[in-house]
């Protein structure tokens, strides 16, 4: 995997970031709403092909929005969410094929966040699934 350090491993860190400059729509003439003014996404993903076994953990952070249907100041957002993903493989055919047995916890602290202003994300949620990989 890793021959820099002799690791039989892998950690990849990552960040992805999108930043909004202008609000202004020059077509409508008019301030675009309901954009984040930041958004960004980070983590780490570990990966050991020995033992099979795979997980991340996600954030993504929210950034402040104007929802576009009102002149009021009212600005929401500014909200990080956790996921966690995990998976283990099961078996792996000669020719390649593997299935593994994944468990995700999405939202793993329970925030109450919204990307679009009275249109809340659902909270804490769990999923244990099979995937097959050809």
């Amino acid at each position: 995997m890793d021959e820099t350090f002799g690791w039989n491993f892998e950690l990849k860190p990552y960040v992805s970031l999108t930043k909004m400059f202008r609000y202004y729509n020059t077509e409508m003439r008019k301030n675009t709403g309901s954009v984040a003014d930041l958004s960004v996404s980070y983590g780490l993903i570990f990966d050991d092909e020995d033992s099979g076994l795979r997980a991340s953990v996600n954030a993504a952070y929210y950034g402040h929005q104007m929802p576009h249907y009102t002149t009021t100041q009212v600005e929401f957002g500014g909200d990080t969410v956790v996921d966690l993903h995990l998976a283990k493989r099961l078996y792996q055919w000669e020719r390649g094929d593997r299935l593994f047995i994944k468990a995700d916890i999405l939202n793993l602290t329970d925030k109450f966040y919204e990307t679009m202003r009275n249109y809340p994300e659902e909270g804490r949620s769990f999923m244990l699934g099979l995937r097959y990989e050809y």
